[in-house]
């Protein structure tokens, strides 16, 4: 029979039902869970369903389709299980599929992280969904991002169209990222097409791409550049870019035009195989357009045009328990290091960077002697075996020929062990010790020399009338020695050596508990070394020639301790004085010795803890009427609104030392800080190094300004750092 189209419309306003799943108002028919009324309606309190899928629904209404596995929440509705929290004003849900389409008010809850959006369609089982008007907030990275179209690929893998970005929490955010196109994958790496970086709403830069990592994985890309700018140099930008090898290994490639000074290239490599085998390589180079006309004042041009510096430290598990240690450090001139001691390859970085990984520093970047060295080691709880090869690079123009390499240099070290039983008919213990050395010093120009030293040593302890601990001591230190381009080829030398070491403690304990200690502790020194003449003998290192000695030394050690909690003592002051006597005045300073004189200077510490700063002053008086000939004072820690200080101040009359250096770093006001430094000469009557900066620190950015002034140039600083994605800064 053919129906008429007029009674199709008929039935459908009056609400006959049509073939297909029928919406049922009672949930009786699902496992017999709810039991509540049985047509739909609207309730006060919220009605549920705990689905055998583990997932829970709440509304002001639900409405079911059995035939599809579908559910269709009104009001409130809130979709859940232990991972995930969906919420809206009305969402359509299938239980079998995952399927969640939610309209008005959607957020969505996984874990700390947070997705707010007008509407969108989200499949919890596979996470994947696609969101309208959204703002996704990952907590990680303290990290928001807005979006007019916001799709979920993945567990954080994430695309945005019309995309803003940053760590500032939203409405009125400081900084942020406007992007055409966004992608964040699942290793946390963002990439933006289409990128204006805005000051509020302000555009600022703009860049067609950017790609940067978020969290702490690993990941290849462009990293954020660094901006250098020196009257002497001119303006600069660096761009590293980061190279991941493996999970143990890794490159970075930095590309830095400088206006004055021409293109500079820098890589480093890093691996770390294991905690006991790692390393890190560092290289530059450039082709310098700048001619150096005595570049600091010492009386040096420089005339090469190709810079670079090669330095780098390794850590290396061997077999059978040995270690090994490299250092390199070889370099193109003397001047690189002061021309070029800023940014993220500079001189400062690079030490902080070894320090931290190796816990061994560079050398002074004014030293002209730049060490390498290969060295194999192996310790145990009685003796020390190591071998060493060292390289010195002279940057002083013509002296390399006549500078000393050791190749190589082997010692051997027996700790102090007892001889015999401890049962022995001995009326006291004994114990021995060797040291054993082989040195080959060798330069193409100049003495070469070879030399063995061996030196056995017996000592024994005694307790004169349980009050004072005696130590007697000998030593036969023995050379052999082989040279080339002296008046012999080989000689011997022996020298016995005596030492005698007496001292006593006395204590009082003061306070509840004994909370204090007070300790005296006087010592007497004797050492004996027969006077030679040794003028014929290598001046190589300080065992070439073993200075003659009859000196009686005196000490007095104080102490003030204090109780802690957990009933150890630690030091609060501590004081030290000594001087020494030498009965036949040969091995006293030469301006001693012309003058008849016996006695050496005083020499006295003070050591003073007071909370977290730590206070030092050392001084050397003459008992000739030459007055103080030395002092030095440091000071370290924090103290009020100053969170790091160093203090430290060198005077010393023999060496024309007469420096104060000062660090200091600290709070000045609420989100203000400032640091200042400052190396200042007394002998020369001028600052040789200060800087001053200051930095402020908002929720989610921080500015920093930085005025370092030396004695060839003022450079100013400036840099920008953002919470979460780096910064673009200006560092020195």
């Amino acid at each position: 029979m053919r129906l008429n189209p007029l009674w199709v419309i008929l039935l459908v306003l009056i609400g006959i039902p049509w073939p297909g799943p029928r919406p049922a108002y009672s949930k009786a028919k699902i496992e017999g869970r709810y039991t509540g009324p049985r047509h739909a309606r609207d309730h006060a309190d919220p009605i549920s369903l705990d689905h055998p899928g583990k997932w829970t629904i709440t509304a002001q209404r639900l409405i079911f389709y059995h035939a599809s596995n579908v559910v269709v929440g009104e009001g409130s509705v809130v979709v859940k299980n232990k991972d995930m929290v969906i919420k809206g004003d009305r969402i359509t849900f299938n239980w079998k599929s995952g399927e969640a389409v939610a309209y008005g008010g959607v957020a969505i809850e996984m874990g700390r992280d947070r997705i707010y959006a007008s509407s969108g369609r989200f499949n919890v089982k596979s996470g994947i969904g696609e969101l309208e008007s959204a703002r996704l907030f990952l907590s990680g990275n303290h990290l928001h991002i807005e979006a007019k179209e916001l799709e979920k690929k993945g567990l954080q893998e994430y695309e945005a169209k019309d995309a803003v970005i940053s760590t500032c929490s939203p409405p009125k955010q400081a900084w942020s990222f406007a992007c055409k196109r966004l992608s964040l994958d699942e290793d946390g790496m963002v990439t933006a097409r289409g990128t204006k970086f805005r000051v509020r709403s302000l555009p600022i830069l703009y860049s067609p791409w950017v790609k940067v990592p978020l969290n702490k994985y690993k990941k290849s890309g462009l990293l954020i550049p660094s901006i250098s700018t020196s009257k002497r140099n001119g303006f600069g930008i660096n761009v590293p870019y980061y190279l991941v090898l493996n999970d143990s290994a890794d490159m970075t490639f930095y590309q830095n035009p400088i206006s004055k000074r021409g293109w500079m290239q820098g890589v480093e490599f890093r691996y770390m195989a294991s905690q006991e085998s790692r390393g890190i390589i560092r290289y530059n180079f450039l082709i310098d357009t700048e001619n150096d006309h005595d570049f600091n004042g010492d009386g040096y041009s420089r005339e090469n045009e190709k810079r670079w510096w090669l330095r780098a430290k390794f850590n290396q598990e061997l077999p059978y328990g040995f270690k090994g240690l490299a250092d390199i450090d070889l370099i193109s001139d003397m001047d690189y290091l002061q021309e070029f001691d800023y940014g993220p390859m500079g001189y400062g970085r690079t030490d902080r960077t070894f320090h931290r990984f190796f816990h061994r520093f560079l050398a002074d970047d004014s030293d002209l002697i730049r060490p390498s060295y290969v060295q194999a080691q192996r310790e145990t709880s009685d003796s020390f075996i190591g071998a060493q090869l060292r390289y010195n690079d002279n940057q002083i123009p013509g002296d390399q020929d006549s500078t000393i390499q050791t190749l190589p240099r082997v010692n051997l070290k027996g700790f102090k062990k007892r001889i015999g039983l401890e049962d022995s008919r001995l009326p006291f213990p004994i114990y021995a010790s060797y040291d054993v050395s082989y040195v080959n010093y060798w330069r193409e120009e100049g003495l070469k020399e070879q030399r063995i030293y061996a030196a056995p040593t017996l000592e024994a302890p005694l307790n004169l009338f349980n009050a004072v601990d005696l130590t007697l001591g000998t030593t036969l230190e023995e050379r052999f020695f082989r040279v080339e381009g002296g008046s012999y080829t080989t000689k011997n030398k022996l020298s016995p050596r005596f030492d005698l070491d007496a001292t006593t403690t006395m204590e009082h304990f003061y306070g509840l508990g004994h909370a204090l200690r007070h300790s005296i502790r006087p010592r007497l020194l004797y050492t004996y070394r027969p006077h030679n003449s040794q003028a014929s003998l290598p001046d190589i290192d300080e065992l070439d020639r073993l200075p003659g000695e009859n000196r009686i030394t005196l000490e007095l050690l104080s102490f003030l301790t204090k109780k802690s909690g957990a009933g150890a003592y630690h030091d609060l002051l501590r004081f030290k004085v000594r001087e020494s006597y030498e009965m036949e005045g040969k091995s006293l300073p030469t301006r001693y010795r012309a003058k008849g004189r016996h006695f050496s200077d005083i020499y006295g510490e003070v050591e003073l803890y007071l909370g977290n700063t730590f206070l030092r002053y050392d001084t050397t008086y003459n008992v000739y009427s030459d007055g103080f000939t030395s002092y030095n004072i440091w000071a370290h820690g924090s103290v009020w609104r100053i969170s790091s200080m160093d203090l430290a101040y060198r005077y010393s009359e023999i060496t024309n030392i007469n420096e104060f250096n000062l660090y200091l770093e600290g709070r000045i006001m609420e989100r203000l800080y400032g640091r200042y430094r400052v190396k200042k000469s007394f002998e020369q009557e001028k600052d040789l190094e200060s800087e001053y900066g200051l930095r402020y620190e908002s929720g989610c950015w921080a500015l920093n300004g930085l005025l370092h002034i030396d004695r060839d140039e003022t450079r100013i600083t400036f840099g920008i750092e953002l919470l979460g994605l780096g910064g673009w800064t200006m560092p020195n």
